[in-house]
């Protein structure tokens, strides 16, 4: 039988006392049930024993391995990612080889370790990158290398921004120095720009002088980057 962990933002928010609507789900097939499967027939196995346990699905995304869904007993919706795992790459082919993961590739995988502890069914909490101590400390560090990180998802360098912002956290050093990498301009320009307006958006939201206080900090090209992005409009904040 599979097993489902709640994981990401709801988790960290619990143990940090705050409340917090979003709820995230890592779904992870045992060995046996993994073993022969592509992550194709991985993700059709969670979809279907999801229906068969009677949980009620309003959107399945293949790509994202995502399905959104309410818990059969429960009237919580919640999204539901399948574990993953990425190989080395093919020789000749840029696009590495995906197979379904543990929950410790789904860990390593995430932003940054306050969001990577996830809690068992059970309630057990398995922190495999010390994030409780994060949490308690206020850093913001990444479970793998802070450019391993960035580079799976670059967005997640305005992440840091936001939740600096939002929680009062400190960046690590090394993220920060992750932040002033001369590469990462170049792979934030493969972001599109709904994205970063939209991460933008929410830290301003969060705290419109201390999101600038912070993007003061940073690389002038890498800030000017998300700035000044063709289409790039935020609704003003501190209104009177």
């Amino acid at each position: 039988m599979p097993n489902i962990f709640e994981v990401g933002g709801k988790v960290r928010d619990e143990l940090l006392g705050l409340r917090s609507k979003d709820a995230d789900f890592a779904f992870v097939l045992t060995p046996e049930e993994a073993a022969g499967k592509s992550i194709v027939l991985a993700f059709d196995f969670m979809r279907d024993w999801m229906m068969e346990m009677g949980f009620q699905i309003f959107l399945s995304t293949p790509d994202n391995l995502t399905i959104r869904a309410k818990f059969f007993n429960s009237k919580e919706t919640a999204d539901f990612v399948l574990a993953k795992r990425e190989l080395k790459f093919m020789p000749g082919n840029c696009e590495p080889i995906v197979q379904p993961g543990r929950l410790e590739d789904d860990l390593a995988r995430r932003d940054f370790t306050v969001n990577a502890i996830a809690k068992s069914q059970s309630g057990e909490l398995i922190d495999l990158f010390d994030g409780q101590k994060d949490l308690a400390d206020k850093v913001l560090r990444t479970p793998l290398a802070p450019m391993a990180t960035l580079s799976d998802d670059p967005l997640r360098a305005l992440r840091a921004v936001r939740f600096s912002v939002k929680l009062g956290f400190r960046m690590a050093p090394d993220l920060v120095e992750a932040l002033h990498d001369p590469q990462l301009p170049e792979l934030m320009a493969e972001v599109s720009s709904d994205r970063i307006r939209e991460e933008l958006a929410r830290s301003m939201k969060a705290d419109t002088w201390g999101t600038l206080q912070v993007l003061q900090g940073l690389p002038e090209g890498l800030v000017r980057g998300w700035l000044e992005r063709p289409g790039m409009w935020l609704m003003p904040t501190m209104k009177s």
